[in-house]
């Protein structure tokens, strides 16, 4: 069966400055998403996510309204933000988990009312003109006919210090724990909290002021942790321990 269809979106925002620094904004849209090709003609094993997928070629095209409140603060050495949103989708696609046999998933796509609304919030602070101090959070919840909706990550809540060194060289130490998913879809399971800390540093120059050039090195889940992703699939299988990238980035 052939597809074709057109997708309109649209968005309008307004900002008010309502005192010297501090501002609150919002931005509303209307949006509109054509299926994909896997969500429309799927139909076997997908090796990638240990999940056998089935189309349905008689999907329609997805809408949503989109609401979004923020309120922002820019001072000389504190910044903060934040943000709440809520979206509202008619004939919402997404992968339903129809059965399971171990770690194998059956997924048929279709469609159906839902909401999604969560926050998301950030300050930082520059204690000198080296080192800039900052705590963050998000959290989402997704609801796809008042059920919950399938893959949704946990919240989030963490700390990040940021450092601009002279003559080319910076880096970064960040701490964040990511909490119990216990919101599940049909045929999941929860996902334990984990604690994740990474740090990286980095050295930029360029070659005869021209071509910039970074040299970078990062290191990601220094505590070894176990970190179950559920947004993925594989929710029960772990992701990445500690692991460590070396890396050059050249512009020309």
């Amino acid at each position: 069966k052939n597809y074709s269809g057109t997708g309109v979106s649209a968005s309008a925002a307004a900002n008010w400055e309502f005192a010297p620094n501090y501002k609150l904004s919002i931005v509303g849209s209307h949006q509109q998403r054509l299926p994909l090709a896997q969500e429309l003609y799927a139909n076997g094993l997908h090796f990638a996510t240990n999940t056998y997928e089935v189309g349905n070629p008689d999907l329609e095209k997805e809408s949503s309204n989109n609401l979004e409140l923020g309120f922002e603060y820019e001072g000389a050495k504190l910044d903060y933000h934040a943000h709440i949103y809520h979206n509202w989708f008619d004939d919402y696609i997404y992968g339903a988990t129809t059965a399971r046999n171990g770690n194998l998933r059956g997924v048929e796509y279709t469609q159906d009312k839902a909401r999604f609304y969560g926050a998301e919030a950030e300050a930082t602070y520059a204690l000198n003109d080296t080192y800039k101090f900052g705590v963050f959070g998000d959290y989402v919840r997704g609801k796809i006919e008042g059920e919950n909706a399938p893959r949704i990550p946990a919240g989030r809540l963490g700390t990040k210090v940021e450092a601009d060194f002279a003559d080319g060289w910076s880096g970064m130490a960040e701490y964040y724990h990511v909490f119990n998913q216990d919101k599940t879809a049909s045929y999941e399971d929860e996902t334990q909290g984990y604690n994740m800390v990474n740090v990286g540093l980095s050295y930029a120059n360029s070659i005869a002021d021209k071509n910039a050039y970074r040299v970078y090195f990062k290191a990601d889940n220094l505590l070894d942790d176990q970190v179950y992703s559920h947004s993925s699939f594989l929710s029960n299988i772990p992701q990445v321990g500690r692991n460590f990238t070396v890396g050059v980035q050249y512009d020309f």
